[in-house]
């Protein structure tokens, strides 16, 4: 039985591949991968992908392309994320937490 703490993704430990299976495995009907923005807000993540052109940078911190993609730097590389829900727009720059921080 999954449960919500099972879903908190660390940027910093898991590679590319790791999330994307991660991602996969806690997709639904389980409650989906997850971090926090830095104003609290929770970002939930459904699907993502290995980017075929990693952009390499701090693991955990958002990079928003010209096409209007979201990709995030991973342990090892970097990955798209293709379904995810969020009350906000991210933003470039944005860092994904696996701590809740209320501004």
């Amino acid at each position: 039985q999954r449960n919500e703490s099972d879903g908190l993704i660390d940027w910093r430990r898991l590679t590319a591949e790791d999330v994307n299976h991660f991602v996969r495995a806690l997709s639904s009907p389980y409650p989906g991968g997850y971090n926090y923005l830095s104003d609290g807000e929770i970002l939930r993540i459904w699907k993502v992908e290995v980017d075929s052109v990693p952009v390499l940078g701090v693991p955990g911190r958002v990079v928003v392309l010209s096409d209007g993609l979201h990709v995030v730097a991973s342990g090892n590389s970097s990955v798209k994320l293709i379904r995810l829900d969020c009350n906000r727009r991210l933003k470039q720059g944005d860092f994904l937490n696996s701590e809740r921080r209320l501004p």
